[in-house]
């Protein structure tokens, strides 16, 4: 016998749409044309041209990578070709995902966690110049937490200051950086995700963003087993290049941009109408404030958040804490430093709470979740 709880159809936290096979097929046809299937194809090409021109602006440019993660090792590898800075420390958020603290790991560094603002859950470049070891750090790895606006034009002051370099991790900052809420830097790379989960998506992949040539040249380089121009390897490299299928679906994603981003838009007002007008608890967070993927409840404390997740439950509501219980918790990463209390990490970690979020949600859906708190 199942109980009322096993009877109720799930509302999952996610559930991606992209470009169907109709948006699809013209692109499609060209990869059966020029049977051309990887390593700067034609589709990849032009998605990136079209993301330089047409989305991110006149003097940025752009690498397609085959994953989020990866654009983060080309970042790294192509500053640390590029700088040739000698020090093995990374400085990183401890709250963001796991993806941050792993690339840097992978590059041979070690990471020192730091704690964040309690404003704008990132880390503070003014604290980071505070560091007791900053003589010893090579790189800092700084999260635009769920797409929110940071202050980047602060750490392109503390790279020219310190000589150190920066990697932003603005996963799921497609939204600011195409509207302008985010500027890109002079010499900082700016890496975005592409998962299925994410407002912009080419199904998986990342993008490396920099307005400096010479380091896109050596990401470049880093994606393509370090061979650029000549099959001679310049780096020691990876295979991280955008498949012509994973372009193929990016461009078609484009195509459609501003009639998804809109209905994105309208699930966070939706969300913010439905919550006020209910008075459910808590502060939600939606576009323009965070990425239009994501929508937040921010709770008054961490029993608070217990509760209402229990209460998600019983409803049969899928959330998510999305960025775990913060960085320096995770097994992965469990011999890596943190000198001082994480006590902001920990303490947003407890409290931010990932509600459903989908383009085909809808209100009944939104009412759902309002619902299973003010019943």
């Amino acid at each position: 016998m199942t109980s009322p709880k096993e009877n109720i159809q799930r509302l999952p936290v996610a559930r991606p749409q992209l470009a169907n096979y109709l948006a699809l097929a013209s692109y499609l046809k060209i990869i059966d044309e020029t049977r051309v299937y990887s390593n700067f194809g034609p589709l990849q090409t032009q998605l990136v041209q079209r993301l330089q021109t047409q989305v991110f602006g006149q003097g940025s440019h752009v690498v397609a990578c085959s994953s989020g993660t990866s654009a983060l090792v080309a970042a790294i590898t192509a500053l640390q070709k590029r700088w040739g800075h000698k020090g093995k420390l990374c400085l990183v958020t401890a709250h963001s995902f796991v993806a941050t603290a792993a690339a840097p790991e992978l590059c041979g560094f070690t990471n020192v966690f730091v704690d964040v603002d309690p404003q704008t859950w990132a880390l503070d470049p003014a604290t980071v110049r505070q560091h007791p070891h900053l003589d010893r750090v090579g790189l800092v790895m700084v999260c635009s937490p769920y797409g929110k606006t940071i202050d980047l034009a602060a750490w392109q002051k503390f790279h020219c200051d310190t000589g150190i370099p920066v990697v932003v991790d603005a996963a799921a900052s497609f939204d600011g950086v195409a509207e302008g809420a985010l500027t890109l830097p002079s010499s900082i790379p700016v890496v975005l995700s592409l998962h299925a989960t994410k407002s912009y998506s080419s199904g998986e992949g990342g993008l490396v963003i920099s307005r400096d040539f010479e380091l896109m040249a050596m990401a470049t380089c880093s994606i393509n087993h370090g061979f650029l121009g000549s099959r001679h390897a310049q780096m020691c490299g990876h295979n991280a290049k955008m498949s012509e299928y994973h372009a193929a679906v990016g461009l078609a994603e484009l195509d459609g941009w501003k009639d998804k981003k809109a209905k994105m838009q309208k699930i966070g007002d939706l969300y913010q109408e439905h919550w006020k007008k209910a008075g459910a608890p808590g502060r939600v967070w939606s576009s323009p404030d965070v990425s239009s993927c994501y929508v937040l409840l921010e709770t008054a404390s961490g029993q608070d958040a217990i509760e209402y997740v229990e209460c998600f439950d019983r409803a049969g509501i899928d959330v998510r804490f999305w960025y775990g219980a913060g960085l320096h918790k995770e097994a992965a990463f469990r011999n890596a430093a943190h000198p001082v209390a994480m006590t902001v990490t920990e303490d947003l970690s407890e409290r931010l709470i990932g509600l459903p979020c989908f383009v085909d949600i809808g209100e009944n859906g939104i009412s759902r979740v309002v619902g299973a708190l003010t019943c």
